[in-house]
């Protein structure tokens, strides 16, 4: 009889136990994805916000051509040109976004080198993040911010080109809303030029600081 006792008695203290080690495990698990910060990523098409600016990506494309015809400037193409033409090793990324200065006065220097504004914009491709460098002629290794003299103010939903736009900066008013077609280099040649990838961007803030927004760009059939 004492025998069965003690028996009962340390499968009991077995079960507790056993219970014990599996609530533990519960709750360190529950805290672990409690702790987990997640990441917003954002659509094309949709509008990201600082109390400084908005922006909108509304297209962005892999390709190794980009059109020097007026008619639709640096739109990807696939028509060989001697102007523009991504050499092996790199590809462009053609980009059209529309942008916003929400300030109540002054004016807004975007993508010069030597402004207040000059966003790092990178995208991630098969898991690697590139930087995207600002196109110069005959150069293909880049600049290191984003230059728009070989870009096009387009209208904002059809994409149709309102006139070229030659300076490396544009200087957006507050209040201004416009929406610009220009393209970068980043250092890949991509599996497929319709693969999908992630584009970041940088949009500033008030305190002179950058916020970061990632856009999903879904593959194209």
């Amino acid at each position: 009889m004492k025998k069965t006792l003690s028996l009962i008695l340390a499968i009991t203290l077995c079960f507790t136990l056993c219970a014990c080690s599996s609530n533990d495990t519960e709750e360190e698990t529950t805290s672990t994805e409690t702790n987990t910060e997640v990441v917003t990523k954002y659509s094309l098409g949709e509008t990201v916000s600082t109390n400084l600016a908005e922006f909108t990506l509304e297209n962005s494309s892999l390709t190794y051509y980009v059109s020097n015809n007026s008619t639709n400037y640096v739109e990807p193409t696939d028509t060989p040109n001697t102007l523009f033409a991504a050499s092996v090793g790199h590809c462009y990324v053609s980009v059209t976004f529309t942008i916003t200065n929400k300030d109540r006065g002054g004016s807004i220097s975007f993508a010069s080198f030597a402004s207040e504004w000059d966003p790092k914009w990178s995208v991630s491709y098969n898991g690697v993040d590139y930087p995207v460098k600002g196109y110069s002629l005959n150069d293909n290794a880049g600049t290191d911010y984003i230059n728009l003299g070989f870009s096009a103010i387009v209208e904002k939903g059809t994409g149709n080109t309102i006139r070229k736009h030659t300076s490396q900066n544009y200087l957006l008013s507050a209040g201004e809303t416009i929406t610009i077609r220009t393209f970068g280099i980043i250092d890949v040649d991509p599996q497929n030029l319709t693969d999908g990838f992630e584009f970041t961007v940088g949009v500033p803030n008030s305190n002179n600081e950058y916020e970061y927004f990632t856009y999903v760009v879904p593959a194209r059939s």
